[in-house]
């Protein structure tokens, strides 16, 4: 239990910054904020704001029609049927425009606690849509995840791969180089930055897709509000250790399509989406 509450706090600090120093929430501070101004449009679950004179203005056609449709996607992944409350999405055009609304040069942050998420876009980056939405979604309506790895690779397994190659094509090319991650690895310290941050996340959204393909999508549902993997035995009748087995030995029939070196060079310069 102390790991999981280590790796939800890690989380949430990733995830709220500056809320214990203020109440007020990140969508209105970014919108007071002096160092931008925004192009608003109203989408059906979504206000979507873009910041203006960057280079993600002339992408707001296929950015407005995006955002509908990662919402609509990621409801119906997680078998629900409204947002429940409208969602506030902001696009800069770089990883420097990120820094003065989220201190960060991510490429992309979210809030979850208030629905909240922030992308770069721009003709080389494609923002990522399904997975920062996914993670306002998945909070909102399955609750606190059983630990990071579980929010990540839901977040991951949404988008069902990553640029040209699926989910267990990716996880094939990490196996055979030795790099796929493993669970307690995962559970221990789930890595977000560079090469091995790409591999975590990866990695993830294979277990999280063997889960979900093996006991359904109720089962990780409630392994998701049970605690995660302490729940193992109770949600899916199998130890973590055996969950590790059955996983890897999924993963080996999968035929690797690219060396992993090629996948992270692409990550790296174009994201997944």
């Amino acid at each position: 239990m102390r790991q999981i509450v280590g790796q939800l706090m890690a989380l949430l600090a990733l995830s709220l910054p500056g809320v214990a120093a203020s109440q007020t929430p990140v969508a209105d501070r970014t919108l007071d904020n002096p160092a931008g101004r925004w192009t608003h449009r109203r989408t059906a679950n979504a206000d979507v704001y873009v910041l203006s004179g960057s280079a993600a203005v002339h992408l707001m056609p296929h950015i407005v029609a995006g955002s509908e449709r990662a919402i609509r996607e990621n409801l119906e992944w997680l078998g629900e049927k409204r947002t429940n409350r409208r969602l506030n999405l902001f696009f800069v055009g770089s990883r420097d425009e990120m820094r003065p609304f989220t201190g960060t040069r991510s490429a992309g942050w979210s809030v979850v606690a208030e629905g909240t998420a922030f992308f770069v876009a721009n003709d080389s980056a494609s923002p990522a849509l399904r997975h920062e939405v996914m993670h306002l979604l998945s909070w909102r309506h399955w609750g606190t995840p059983g630990g990071v790895w579980l929010s990540e690779g839901v977040a991951t397994a949404a988008v069902r791969g990553c640029g040209p190659w699926t989910i267990a094509q990716a996880a094939a090319s990490l196996y055979r180089e030795g790099e796929l991650a493993t669970i307690a690895d995962m559970r221990r310290r789930f890595a977000t930055g560079g090469t091995r941050g790409a591999a975590h996340y990866l990695s993830a959204g294979s277990v999280v897709t063997f889960i979900d393909e093996t006991w359904g999508r109720d089962r990780l549902r409630q392994l998701w509000q049970s605690g995660g993997l302490a729940s193992s035995q109770a949600v899916l009748g199998i130890s973590t250790l055996q969950l590790e087995q059955r996983w890897r030995a999924h993963v080996v029939r999968e035929k690797p399509t690219a060396r992993w070196a090629e996948m992270a060079r692409q990550i790296a310069r174009a994201g997944c989406e």
